[in-house]
């Protein structure tokens, strides 16, 4: 495959990107969101003045490679993932998503920006509130090291609509892949078909077996959050405690396991009991939870990917279903739980 000749627009660190235009021909093709599209779904998407806060980002480092190889492996993946060149036309009920030819708009998701003033650009790049309806929900920014212009450092900001942390991590292996078919001169070969979005969508919109998936997921949904509210019965939450010692306060959108034998030890944890140290963060969370609010049952939300076959695995989108977990812990005064 070869570049083409437009080159890649340089970042401007100073101020967040701005809204890009569409690929100006027709939609390849339409069709409706996928039911979990539809959950993050910004009523008013083009309104919308904080949608960074739900970008995802991921950083690469590779072997320093001209821009024209770059750009090749960048249209590629374009191609590959639909969802990365989509749209949202329409709102509500009557929202649908509208993909994108690769050509001409693929050039616009491609920024190049010197390495002295990287961190600046990507602190810029990540503040992006992507105009859905207008644009593609993919900022890629491209480092360049020397007068030669080759890349050594590429950033990834991918809105969440589009894709969640595997969609992300689905699309760092696949540019990882793309750039080192495009630094030998070879045709790039992917792992296997991937699952695009309005395909997935049609199938819980349009046969049996979608409809009893989505049947499946908002009943235990329903049941989790009915059974909280039954184990919480009239408790309600304490006051907050107001800032933290020297003015500093709890903030969003994470948190930092600061202790490095506590990560240890639950990872001892999560290997005996054949489970990803993530259950026991949420468990040890949980029991935290419930001692301050003097309760022996507590919710709290797992982000789970609604991810079923291999081609899904390997697909950029967002397959993030939020569901609530709930868990009974020790009642106040009582030993620790064993595990």
């Amino acid at each position: 495959m070869s570049a083409a000749s437009t080159p890649a627009r340089t970042a401007d660190p100073s101020e967040p990107a701005a809204p890009r235009p569409a690929a100006a021909a027709r939609p390849d093709r339409t069709g409706p969101l996928t039911w979990v599209q539809q959950e993050w779904l910004p009523e008013q998407p083009d309104a919308q003045k904080s949608s960074h806060e739900d970008n995802q980002f991921r950083q690469l480092d590779i072997a320093p490679l001209g821009l024209g190889p770059v750009r090749s492996a960048v249209r590629a993946v374009l191609a590959r993932h639909e969802v990365l060149r989509s749209r949202i036309v329409g709102l509500g009920p009557q929202a649908h998503q509208a993909v994108d030819p690769v050509d001409p708009g693929w050039e616009q998701v491609l920024e190049t920006t010197a390495l002295d003033v990287w961190d600046a650009a990507v602190a810029a790049a990540r503040r992006t509130s992507f105009r859905l309806s207008r644009q593609w929900p993919l900022t890629l920014l491209a480092g360049t090291e020397d007068r030669h212009g080759r890349v050594s450092r590429i950033a990834m900001v991918v809105d969440h609509w589009a894709a969640d942390g595997l969609g992300v991590v689905a699309l760092l292996d696949d540019l990882t892949a793309a750039l080192q078919a495009a630094a030998l001169g070879v045709e790039w070969i992917p792992a296997g078909p991937v699952e695009q979005p309005i395909d997935l969508a049609l199938w819980e919109s349009a046969t049996p077996a979608g409809a009893d998936h989505l049947e499946r997921s908002v009943a235990y949904r329903r049941q989790q959050f009915e059974r909280l509210k039954r184990g919480l019965g009239d408790h309600r939450p304490s006051p907050g405690g107001g800032p933290l010692p020297g003015g500093t306060r709890l903030g969003f959108p994470g948190c930092t396991l600061t202790s490095v034998r506590l990560a240890e030890a639950a990872t001892v944890v999560a290997d005996r009991l054949r489970v990803p140290a993530a259950a026991v963060f949420l468990a040890a969370f949980s029991t935290a939870i419930g001692a301050a609010e003097q309760v022996g049952i507590v919710g709290t939300f797992m982000l789970s990917a609604n991810r079923l076959t291999p081609a899904a695995l390997r697909s950029v989108r967002n397959a993030v279903m939020s569901a609530p977990v709930v868990l009974a812990v020790s009642p106040p005064g009582a030993s620790p739980r064993r595990w």
